[in-house]
This record gives C-alpha cells, structure tokens and sequence, in this order.
C-alpha cells in the first residue's frame, strides 16, 4: 500500500493506497505515524481521528516490520460554565443613540493629544451606547465532550451504581449463582449505557453536519465546528501543542508557550535596518502638504464596516460604528486630521490580541507560527481614511520598499510565487 504524498515514506503510487486515502478524508482519520517501519516504507500506520492526545513511536525491530507504539491520552469530560457579557441588538434603542450623539461636542477632540483623543473617543461612545443598548450576560457552556447528554449521565451513574453494589455484595462471599446474576446484570447494564453514548454521539455529528450545511465558509463558526466534525478540535485547555526550545527543553505551560511565542512574534516584526533617508521616486507625484478629509468619504467607510467582524482590544464593535455612521463620520474624521497634524499614532491602537496560527513544519517549533491580529476595529477605520489620500502616493513614490508586498494593491501570494 503506497500513496507517496500522504505517506512520504512510499516508492509511489497504488490504486489501494488512493482508495485508502480516500476513505480516510471522508471519514476525518488522521495518519500519524511519522517514520518508516519496514525497510525505507512506512507500511504499518494509525490511523485516528484524536491525532491531538494521540503519539506514536516507532520502536526497534522484532521482525522484518518495526512495531508502533501508539499512546492515547483520555481526558475525563470536563464542563466549563464562562459568563460573557454581550450587546442585546435586538433591544437596541438606535434612534435615541443616534439622536445623543448627534448633539454630543465632539470640538474637545482637536484640543487632545492622539491617545487621549482616541481613549475619548473610544470610552464617550461606549458610555453612550450603554445607555440605550442593553447587555445582557451569556452562559457559555464548554465541554470537552459535547454529545455527552443527560441521558448518557444518567446511564453513566446507573452502571457506576450498579458496579459499586456489584463489589459490595462479592465482599459478603455470595453464592456461584448470585456472582453469575449479578455479572451479566453488569455486562447487560454496561452494553445499554455504551449503546446510549454511541447514539448521543451520531446524533451530535448529524446535528453538527446539519448545521454547517446551512452556514457559509466565511463564518468562524463553521471553522469551529467543521474541525469538530473531523475530530480536529483541541482536547486540551490550549490549541497550541507543547513547544521546544533550543536547549532541547518542552514548553507545556500555556502562559510560556505564549511567552515565546510572543518573543518569537517579536523578533520577526522588528523593522530592517535604516540605509538612508527615503527619497521618492522619480514616477511618484508631488504629496501636497494640504490633506483634505471629507465626512462623507468617512460615511461611506463606516457604513460597509462589517458588522460579524470580531471585536477589538477597545470592546467597541463594529455594529455600533455601522449603525451609527452618519453621526459618527464627523467626530472620526476629527479624530484623524487631529492625527495626521500630530503625527502621532494612539497608544492604545498600538495594543493587539495576537492569535498563533500555524503555517508548516514542526509544530513544536515556534518560528512555525504567525500572529494573526485582532485590532480595534476604530483604528483599522481611520486607517482606511488616512489611506484614502496618502496611499496612492506612497504606492508610487515607493515608499514601502521592495519588500513590502501586503500594502501594494492587486497584489497577493498567487502573483508572488510565480
């Protein structure tokens, strides 16, 4: 059986390893063995859909094949009640925050400095929306086995209860034919709570399919529950595998993966060294020193804001800039002459959450992973205001340098790699 591609360790291609491949995507198996066991080939696999608590070593031979020694770490269910406080949009009084804002004086904002403009901003905005958009506070249930039911609990306690009796009536010395009744009452307990936490579990998986038929690619919770169906979703309290370092050490600790990570994110972000003052060039046209920053311009960013895009560091959606574009427009286009005649970025924009995404390699290797950023939805806005009127010229006066492809419009990574 070879498949060269998904096997690596194979001398080509077989119409049964396809097939064998084929089946193992459709059903969400993970290969995760890593080493060849016979000879050059790897030909003696696990397959698993608990690739994350499950590891494999390959051991010395014993006979032309190397055994596989497979462990598999089974956590007890555990359920985790957080309480999250969210916006109640649905009893939103829209009018009423429009109509405040519009009479607020948003004047004091040329007379701040640029983090105190934005803190002002951000902080008057949300006091407001709190007066007439109620909140209300989330249960959110998380379990590391979601199919597991009150019925399978029930079951769960029923057999426990009877195998404890079972023990405390085999203490007493009982007859050859109470011990017989009262093993197959066991068997028969044992088998019927098995076939309830199998049919709790199908269930979960249809309801999950279900569900991710009606929703599209673009949401992150068809992400999430499509690595649940594929049995891809982490058993543990952090995505992020255990961690090596340099010195051979295993980072296992959630609070110094995200300290290395973090440092590691740091030495990939730090700027090239300066060769010069920047001149522009030749093809790029003269920047006026008079900045025009319309309201209307402002507007119509606000309004295409999308409202399901998560919240920043700030706590200030989307949805309420959105909601609110034409009473906002002036203010924040206040805001960004204010920036832009300081030449100042706001402290607080500067703050991110840095989710770690892996790319390839070595999961233990942290230089394997990028930051993907979440900021403040605020300052992604008045940065497509400031780029409005200077993006163009830094474009073409090539302001970003040679390697700096992600500010270039119409470029991405399909045009890089040809």
């Amino acid at each position: 059986m070879h498949q060269k591609r998904w096997l690596k360790f194979s001398d080509g291609n077989t119409s049964i390893g396809q097939k064998l491949k084929d089946i193992c995507d459709g059903a969400g198996l993970q290969q995760i063995v890593r080493e060849p066991t016979r000879k050059g080939n790897l030909l003696d696999l696990v397959l698993t859909t608990m690739s994350d608590s499950s590891k494999t070593t390959v051991l010395p031979s014993l006979t032309d094949h190397k055994p596989v020694l497979c462990e598999t770490t089974l956590e007890v269910a555990k359920v985790v009640v957080v309480d999250r406080t969210v916006w109640d949009y649905r009893k939103a009084n829209w009018s009423g925050l429009r109509a405040r804002l519009k009479e607020e004086d948003w004047n004091v904002l040329s007379e701040k400095h640029a983090s105190e403009a934005a803190d002002y901003l951000t902080n008057r905005i949300l006091d407001l929306a709190k007066t007439f958009i109620p909140q209300r506070v989330l249960k959110d249930r998380k379990s590391t086995h979601p199919w597991v039911t009150a019925k399978c609990e029930e079951a769960l306690a029923k057999k426990n209860h009877l195998e404890a009796l079972q023990i405390e009536i085999l203490a007493t010395s009982p007859s050859r034919e109470t011990e017989e009744l009262l093993d197959r009452q066991f068997e028969e307990e044992t088998r019927r709570c098995n076939e309830i936490f199998s049919r709790a579990y199908d269930e979960f998986i249809q309801k999950t399919r279900e569900e991710i038929k009606s929703m599209s690619k673009a949401e992150k919770k068809w992400w999430r529950l499509n690595r649940t169906l594929l049995g891809r979703a982490s058993k543990k309290s952090c995505s992020i595998p255990p961690l090596r370092i340099e010195t051979g050490e295993w980072i296992l600790e959630d609070a110094e993966k995200a300290s290395l990570l973090g440092k590691t994110f740091e030495s990939k972000s730090k700027l090239p060294e300066k060769k010069g003052d920047w001149i522009p060039s030749k093809g790029g046209n003269k920047q006026s020193s008079f900045m025009l920053l319309r309201v209307s311009a402002t507007r119509k960013i606000l309004q295409d804001i999308n409202a399901d895009k998560s919240t920043g560091p700030d706590s200030l959606p989307g949805r309420i800039l959105k909601e609110c574009a034409e009473e906002l427009a002036a203010p924040i286009t206040l805001l960004a002459k204010r920036l832009l005649v300081l030449g100042e970025w706001p402290d607080c924009w500067r703050r991110h959450w840095i989710s770690p995404l892996y790319k390839k390699g070595a999961t233990s290797q942290a230089k394997n992973y990028r930051g993907v950023h979440l900021t403040a939805v605020l300052s992604k806005t008045v940065e497509r205001i400031i780029s409005a009127i200077l993006g163009d010229y830094l474009e073409k006066s090539d302001a970003y340098g040679q390697t700096q492809w992600a500010f270039e419009q119409g470029i991405h990574a399909g045009i890089l790699s040809l």
